[in-house]
């Protein structure tokens, strides 16, 4: 499949066409949460989401593109999660600012499993890793700024190694959990040893 194939036509620039963006993507998010779900076609998504097909292939030129765009949106969406789980964490003792982290990143995965599942899938085939290495960096970047607010609370080290540590340390133990064994995201005792994991990392040498 060529690069232009992945990348959607065009950009919705009226309020009329991001209503339908919207539709098609809640659309397909809806054929990620049913369980028995087979790979939907183009036509199937675009009856879901009330609108042509023909309206679908305007902006995506295949649903790979489609996929790809929806997997974007996702993405920004998590990292707007763990900005603001930053903000309200920006003062807080170190546990509680931690247990802000791990709450926002486990809860929403919890929340939409089925979706994290069908989402995972769908990248493994022809993600675009450009925005998933972009929306990591926005990601780390916020955990950097909560490690600063932190001052000598914290160890002495390279803020911004740690930062990409703790990041992807709690998105790697989620994201295997969603795909090998969700019902430990229902497990009060997961979230509990990730904060363990992160506070014993950055807790200042004696």
């Amino acid at each position: 499949m060529k690069d232009r194939d992945l990348k959607p036509r065009k950009a919705p620039q009226q309020e009329r066409s991001r209503e339908t963006i919207d539709a098609v993507f809640e659309a397909m998010l809806q054929v990620l949460e049913r369980q028995d779900a087979n790979d939907p076609s183009m036509q199937a998504i675009a009856e879901r989401a009330g609108v042509s097909v023909g309206s679908v292939y305007q902006y995506f030129p295949s649903k790979a593109a489609l996929v790809n765009s929806l997997i974007a949106f996702h993405l920004r969406k998590q990292a707007e999660i763990v900005e603001r789980a930053i903000e309200q964490a920006t003062g807080l003792e170190p546990e509680a600012g931690v247990r802000f982290l791990v709450d926002a990143i486990v809860d929403d995965k919890r929340s939409q499993t089925r979706v994290e599942r069908g989402l995972i899938r769908y990248f493994l085939r022809a993600g675009d890793l450009m925005t998933l290495t972009q929306v990591d960096e926005r990601m780390v970047g916020a955990v950097h700024r909560f490690l600063v607010t932190l001052g000598p609370k914290v160890r002495a080290t390279d803020l911004q190694l740690a930062a990409f540590i703790i990041t992807n340390a709690l998105r790697t133990s989620v994201l295997l959990s969603i795909v090998q064994a969700p019902e430990r995201l229902e497990d009060p005792r997961f979230k509990e040893e990730l904060v363990h994991l992160v506070l014993g990392y950055l807790s200042p040498q004696t």
